[in-house]
Parts: structure tokens; C-alpha cells; sequence
């Protein structure tokens, strides 16, 4: 069977970001997610411009909060937050959760 388990938000934070930078490049990413918009194309090298740091540092840091179901992966450069972890100021848990659940659903079916 397919188990979903949620690490608090900090924890996943705290694992993911190794600088200031790191986490600044973090909070840049999150908040590209709004209460209309779930789904987020995320290009690693517009951010690594905006920052300035290589585009490996930023690939780095999307794999990492993808390993730590911080974000998921739903398509090529196309990512959800885990709205199990954080929620975007005015969009509704529930429902996030609930198309979270039936995505990953999904995907197991795949595997």
C-alpha cells in the first residue's frame, strides 16, 4: 500500500537549505505559489539569474524540497507545493490536499 507521511514544514526546510542564500532561493520558490495557482512552472535558470548563483545550486535546492515532499514534481520543470506542509495565504486546504492526495494516488498507480 501507498503511505503518505508529512514531515513538519521546518524540518523540510531545515534539510533543504545549507545558507541564507539557499533559503532565500527557497522562500523565492514558494512564494511563486498562490491561492489561484497551484501549479508553478520553475525554471532554475531564471532563478539562478535573480540570484546570481549557478543553475546546479537551484536544481539542488528543487531536487532536495522534491525529496522532502516539500514539493512534488507533476510534470517536466512543473511543480505543486505540499499543502500538507504550507499553505499559500488565502487558498483552501482542503481542496489542495485533496487533488495532492488523488496526484500522488495516480502516480503510484504508474509505478
Amino acid at each position: 500500500g501507498f503511505k503518505m507521511t508529512y514531515a513538519s514544514y521546518d524540518i523540510a526546510v531545515m534539510n533543504i537549505i545549507k545558507s541564507k542564500k539557499d533559503f532565500e532561493i527557497l522562500l523565492y520558490i514558494r512564494n511563486l505559489f498562490t491561492y489561484n495557482n497551484s501549479e508553478k512552472f520553475i525554471s532554475a535558470t531564471d532563478i539562478s539569474k535573480e540570484f546570481k548563483v549557478s543553475k546546479q545550486k537551484v536544481t539542488e535546492i528543487i531536487n532536495s524540497a522534491v525529496s522532502e515532499s516539500l514539493l512534488m514534481r507533476v510534470n517536466r520543470g512543473v511543480y505543486r507545493l505540499n499543502p500538507f506542509m504550507f499553505v499559500p495565504f488565502r487558498a483552501d486546504a482542503a481542496v489542495l490536499q485533496e487533488e495532492w492526495k488523488n496526484i500522488l494516488n495516480r502516480q503510484s498507480k504508474q509505478d
